[in-house]
């Protein structure tokens, strides 16, 4: 039931995001609503707005539906039955939204179509871009300073070594993605060089705090997880609280860039804009075969996108779409893979543990001393490995005992602590009555 209780707080807000998102759409930025392109004249005609309104209430009642559909993981008893559950919610939660969104765009092409909306020619916009100042973009150092912080546990703590990498790479990623990621194409909307200057401006220094927040969550995470390493309640509330905390600031930051932008384009639309529906399929993807670049910039906000037509965009869009596929099966493949009983064994020689894949093997040679433990030990957190309710297995560490590896169901006491003569220390456990008291009582 815990499990069940942490994944509906960590993500039962995302369809409130995802209509917040969307439903944003329906205002006019750079000439765009709903992924398409429309003059000044289309945001007072009847059937657009007749159109939009009805879309978002699609997406209220969605939203509404996703939320309470999410209520039931609260009550499964078992960390599987919740989990499994949620990967399905997660399933619907990032297709159910889009689907609107996808016949909101349909529909108001059609209306555009009818209207005669659109340019025979929608790239003949031509702007002096000698007059728009250089890229500025931030220095490197801005992302050295969370990437040192992010390492430090490094330099006295190494039980979570795996995460404290991984993170600091992720630092080191934020950096890159911030310079490379970035392109200035799709903030030009009309002849104003003024406009396309400021919305430039807008978006890269927006770009740049999107990346900059995250770097410094990331280190955030590595230092609490450092401090707290021992305390797994007080670190579990801390890193839905980052996790929270990082997503409340890219939002804040992208619903000021949209506003922004909203309000530079008010009066846009009236004269020659830029029309590039045609390169966007419901105006969610990018699909450009004489774009050269691989990522762009998406035409509101501060996202970006992939270009379709690119053979790595396509490797790329294969890829997201088989990740999304296999979230509903994550959890029964898991399952299947983990939930085997830890089996042990002991001949004259050798005591053996494994489960699902991972093998432990020891010498009876090399054991220098063991113990049969009644309960696990106290403050038992798991580094790497699997932390389920009726299984643990991988690097654990523990208040007084230290790093261990660990394979057990935490249901089945009692368990057999194993330290050998080099220092290395083993936490195994049976589903069998008696088996490891009976192993305890060989060794011994």
């Amino acid at each position: 039931m815990i499990t069940g209780i942490i994944m509906f707080i960590s993500l039962f807000w995302i369809p409130f995001l995802m209509a917040w998102e969307l439903i944003n759409e329906t205002k006019f930025k750079k000439n765009i609503v709903a992924g398409v392109t429309l003059p000044y004249e289309a945001r007072c005609d009847d059937a657009v707005k007749q159109r939009l309104d009805k879309f978002v209430k699609q997406e209220k009642i969605l939203c509404a539906l996703l939320v309470v559909s999410a209520v039931p993981s609260l009550f499964f008893k078992g960390d599987f039955g919740a989990l499994n559950y949620m990967m399905w919610w997660i399933f619907f939660v990032c297709i159910l939204p889009e689907i609107p969104y996808i016949f909101c765009n349909r529909d108001l092409r059609k209306i555009k179509k009818e209207r005669n909306w659109g340019y025979e020619n929608p790239d003949s916009v031509i702007i002096d871009t000698s007059n728009i100042a250089p890229a500025k973009w931030l220095s490197p150092w801005s992302f050295i300073l969370p990437l040192v912080l992010g390492a430090a546990p490094f330099l006295w703590e190494r039980s979570f070594w795996v995460l404290y990498l991984i993170d600091s790479l992720g630092i080191i990623l934020c950096g890159l993605s911030y310079r490379y990621l970035y392109r200035n194409k799709s903030e030009k909307i009309d002849e104003d060089v003024n406009l396309t200057k400021a919305l430039t401006e807008i978006r890269r220094k927006n770009w740049g705090r999107v990346w900059l927040i995250t770097a410094w969550t990331l280190a955030g995470l590595n230092l609490v997880t450092a401090f707290f390493k021992d305390e797994p309640m007080v670190l579990t509330v801390f890193v839905i609280a980052f996790s929270l905390i990082m997503v409340a600031l890219i939002v804040s930051v992208e619903i000021r860039t949209k506003k922004i932008q909203e309000k530079l384009s008010t009066k846009s639309g009236k004269g020659v804009y830029v029309d590039d529906d045609d390169k966007w399929i419901w105006g969610l993807f990018y699909c450009n075969a004489e774009d050269s670049h691989l990522f762009i910039n998406d035409r509101v906000g501060i996202n970006c996108n992939i270009n379709l037509a690119k053979p790595a965009g396509k490797v790329l869009a294969f890829l997201a779409v088989l990740v999304l596929l296999s979230v509903p099966f994550i959890v029964p493949i898991t399952n299947t893979v983990l939930d085997k009983a830890p089996e042990i064994e002991v001949s004259e020689t050798m005591l053996t543990a494994e489960s699902g894949g991972t093998h432990y093997e020891i010498s009876l040679d090399d054991i220098k001393s063991a113990e049969l433990l009644e309960s696990l030990p106290p403050k038992l957190v798991r580094t790497m490995g699997t932390g389920l309710e009726n299984l643990l297995k991988g690097d654990f560490s523990a208040q007084d005992y230290g790093s261990m590896k660990v394979c057990l169901d935490p249901q089945c006491p009692p368990y057999l602590f194993v330290e050998q003569e080099n220092g290395a220390k083993f936490l195994f456990g049976s589903r069998e009555d008696g088996k490891i008291a009976e192993i305890y009582e060989n060794i011994k």
